[in-house]
Formats: structure tokens, C-alpha cells, sequence
């Protein structure tokens, strides 16, 4: 795998320097922080930048994961301090490889919306796991104080089930984990009747109805949440899109195709439709409604492609939207 030498320098206040060093460097980083472009270099809790600038000494990091949602690497990185002729540390210089498929990131690139959105989406992790314990702690009380109602009990099973897995997801994402999460053999159509259950009370608070339909399909080795997110991400769209008295269908099946076998899960709606969003689903922070709806399937896309899939939209104007999630069958269960 081909890869760049990117190598740059910062001063004191972490702020890159205007030398354009090895792999490029442009001078649109001058005078901006190196975790303005880059994701930010942790080691024990703190910048290892800023350690070296502190301590004076070179660090050598083996194998540090960069984690950027799904566009997430690996590679060493050097760092060695920058001494004036009186021995005083003046800045640092940072080396590391950088795959060649991702380009190299300048200020305002599509890497730095990545960037951006990795922030946000640390600082909300951090700020939904104290509301996510408390929540589950209301759940189990109210399964305690309700045994006696089966459906309560399913529902908040269900909840109690769905809370650990996210507090699991926050807890890989923290920690650079989530794109190297684990896959397990995954039963489609059980999958398609676990989303029913939860999109149940909300379809029928809208008045909308949803239908599911699954041929017969051997597991897949999946992540299990991470497919359940896409496939909610973009029912939910349709929910939101359909009014009430209208239709949405999710069919699953097999089909041939030139590159093989694959897995289709599609998901039809004949709500309004909308005009070609390819722009706001490669960037989400080019939606225009801000209703989130676009990130949604920014990170449904991103899924099928860390999986080797795909998301194809066909939509039109009045008449609906379609969205197909395909799967390659190389991802098949061998247990």
C-alpha cells in the first residue's frame, strides 16, 4: 500500500510553521494548531506533542491508531524537539505515513470536515454517557416495579439491551476502537424483526405503515450494531419523510450480480422524494435543512463501506425514495 511521508514542524503553542516540509506540507497550515488539520496526538491522556515541547525529549510512537470515523490508519510516529543554539526547546518536528488513498489533508479538505465532525462527535460521546446511566437506571427499576406487565418487560428489555450496546459503542469510539470492531455471524431476518419491534410505536404514532420482507438468507459476518445503525438511520429518514397514511416497505434478498452474490436490504417510501443530495451524503456539513438527515446517511454509507457495500438512492420528485444497502456475500458466516 503506497504511502506519503508527511513531516512538518510546530512551535511552542503548537501552531505549524511555514517551512513546507517532506510530503508537501502546504503553507495554508501556517500559523494554525496541527490538530486543526490533523486528528490531535494523545498519549496518556494529554498531547504528545505538547510532552515533547514540556520534556524536552524525543518520543517514538509504534502503531498509533488515527482514528477519523471510518478513514481511520496506523502508523509510527517520530517527534523530536527543536533546540535553539542555547539549548532551549523552540518547537517540534512531527514525521508519520499517510495511506496515499486518503491525500494528503489540508485546511478546509474533506479530511478536515472528518476532523470536525470526530470532535463533535467525541464531545457529544462524552457528554450522553452520564444521561445514558441514568436512563438505564430508570429502566431497571421501572422492569422491577412492572414484572408483572409482559409487554413493559419485552420493551424494556429491549431498552436495557440496546443501552448496553451503545455504552459499548461510546466506549470503543473513545478509545479509537470502533472501526476495528468486532463482526459476528448475523441472521438478517432477525435483525429486520428486531428494527420492527423498534419502529413499531412510532410508525403507528404517525399513522404510517411499515412492512418487512426477507427471503431466505444465510448469516453474514457483520457488526451487528453497526449494520442496525445504518439500517435505522435510513428507515428513520423515511418515517420522518412519509405523512401519515403513507407506506414504507423493507425487503431483504440475494442477488446475482457480475461482481458475485450480494445482499440487498431496500428500503422504499412514497413520501415526497427529494432532489439529488450526493453533495450533503460525501459531506454533511454541506446540509442545507439541518436536519441531520443527510449526516444519517453520510454515516449509513460509510458503514456499507467499511463493510465492502454499498448505498445506492434513487429518488423521485412526488413519488418516493428508494434506498438499496448492499452487502457483498464474501461477508458470509462460515459458522
Amino acid at each position: 500500500m503506497a504511502r506519503h511521508i508527511v513531516e512538518f514542524r510546530v512551535d511552542r503553542h503548537l501552531a505549524v510553521q511555514g517551512d513546507e516540509g517532506r510530503g508537501g506540507i502546504v503553507r495554508s497550515w501556517e500559523g494554525i494548531p496541527y490538530y486543526e488539520v490533523l486528528p490531535r496526538i494523545m498519549v496518556d491522556d494529554g498531547d504528545a506533542v505538547g510532552q515533547v515541547l514540556r520534556s524536552g525529549r524525543p518520543l517514538k510512537i509504534e502503531g498509533y491508531h488515527f482514528g477519523c470515523l471510518f478513514e481511520a490508519f496506523t502508523s509510527d510516529i517520530a517527534i523530536r524537539p527543536l533546540l535553539s543554539r542555547d539549548g532551549e526547546v523552540t518547537g517540534a518536528e512531527i514525521s508519520f505515513e499517510l495511506p496515499a488513498e486518503l491525500g494528503l489533508p489540508g485546511y478546509g479538505s474533506p479530511f478536515r470536515n472528518l476532523i470536525d465532525i470526530g470532535k463533535s462527535a467525541s464531545f457529544l460521546a462524552h457528554g450522553v454517557r452520564n444521561p445514558l446511566n441514568a436512563i438505564k437506571g430508570a429502566v431497571v427499576y421501572l422492569r422491577s416495579r412492572f414484572a408483572h406487565e409482559p409487554t413493559l418487560l419485552d420493551f424494556t428489555g429491549i431498552m436495557e439491551e440496546e443501552i448496553t450496546k451503545l455504552d459499548r459503542f461510546i466506549a470503543g469510539f473513545l478509545s479509537g476502537s470502533y472501526s476495528h470492531a468486532e463482526t459476528e455471524g448475523v441472521d438478517i431476518r432477525e435483525l429486520l424483526k428486531k428494527i420492527e419491534t423498534f419502529t413499531l410505536l412510532q410508525a403507528q404514532a404517525k399513522g404510517v405503515s411499515v412492512t418487512f420482507g426477507c427471503s431466505a438468507i444465510l448469516p453474514m459476518k457483520l457488526n451487528l450494531f453497526q449494520i442496525e445503525q445504518a439500517l435505522l438511520n435510513v428507515l428513520n429518514n423515511s418515517l420522518q419523510a412519509v405523512l401519515p397514511g403513507g407506506e414504507v416497505r423493507v425487503e431483504a434478498r440475494e442477488e446475482e450480480g457480475s461482481e458475485g452474490s450480494k445482499v440487498v436490504i431496500e428500503i422504499t417510501d412514497n413520501g415526497p422524494g427529494f432532489i439529488d443530495r450526493s453533495a450533503e451524503i460525501s459531506d454533511p456539513a454541506r446540509q442545507e435543512n439541518g436536519n441531520g438527515r443527510g449526516f444519517g446517511l453520510f454515516i449509513s454509507r460509510e458503514v456499507m463501506k467499511h463493510h465492502g457495500g454499498t448505498l445506492e438512492i434513487k429518488s423521485t420528485r412526488g413519488r418516493g425514495t428508494s434506498v438499496r444497502l448492499c452487502l457483498p456475500r464474501l461477508l458470509e458466516s462460515e459458522g
